[in-house]
């Protein structure tokens, strides 16, 4: 598989998570009152936002306006972070297993890592659409935002 060809893949699945994101929130929008609808559409949608580019919020000036979008885009960052370290342990760990000479089987259970951080970003987009502040397990303790 080319480099061109893994990118194409890559940007696709980056989009089908966000316009099935986007169908979630809907959902999850239809079953709130009309005017709890009304007063916090927008900062539902920049809390939803901040999961996949937590600098969008930051930028707009929407994080220092509601402390709602400032709590998820505190989280969408801590996520950023953790998705990053794990990264860089999950290419350790195949680096490390490569040399060893594991079997491919081996290899393949260990790209089933990749949904802890899946399911967090699941998590953390069920609860910004759903006008929830709660915080993401394991990581969402910490605070880097003020």
């Amino acid at each position: 598989m080319t480099t061109e060809q893994m990118t194409m893949y890559v940007s696709g699945a980056m989009l089908l998570l966000l316009v099935l994101s986007f169908f979630v929130a809907q959902l999850l929008h239809r079953h709130k009152p009309q005017e709890a609808r009304a007063e916090s559409a927008h900062g539902e949608a920049m809390a939803v936002i901040a999961y996949f580019f937590f600098l969008i919020p930051m930028i707009s000036g929407d994080s220092t306006k509601s402390p709602y979008v400032k709590y998820h885009v505190n989280q969408g960052a801590l996520l950023f972070l953790a998705e990053m370290a794990f990264t860089v342990f999950y290419i350790i760990v195949m680096v490390v297993c490569i040399n060893l000479h594991m079997p491919n089987k081996a290899l393949a259970w260990l790209g089933l890592l990749w949904l802890f951080p899946i399911s967090l970003w699941g998590i953390g987009v069920g609860n910004a659409s759903s006008g929830k502040m709660k915080p993401l397990p394991l990581i969402g303790k910490f605070t880097l935002i003020h």
